[in-house]
């Protein structure tokens, strides 16, 4: 694992500001890297960020291993239709 990736990992686990930044500054296969490495809550941090960007995302997306990929957009999924209920009903 290198640097880069630990470091997007570590700023995601504190949901810290600068990782916008790092992500903005990062190549699209270490941006996967992170995420494959990653627990959940980290990947839906992380995630967030780099969907602002329509195509770093969709390079993220190739770049994820293959057994990853389904586990990943199911975790994302669920977690979207869990925010977008909860703000209908508050």
């Amino acid at each position: 694992v290198n640097e880069r990736i630990k470091i997007i990992r570590r700023l995601a686990r504190k949901d810290a500001p600068s990782l916008e930044r790092v992500i903005q500054k990062t190549r699209a296969p270490d941006i996967a890297d992170a995420l494959s490495f990653s627990p959940p809550h980290e990947q839906k941090i992380i995630w967030g960020i780099v969907k602002k960007d329509d195509d770093l995302a969709s390079e993220v997306l190739v770049h994820l291993p293959e057994e990853m990929l389904e586990g990943f957009i199911l975790t994302i999924v669920s977690f979207t239709n869990f925010y977008i209920s909860r703000n209908i009903y508050m």
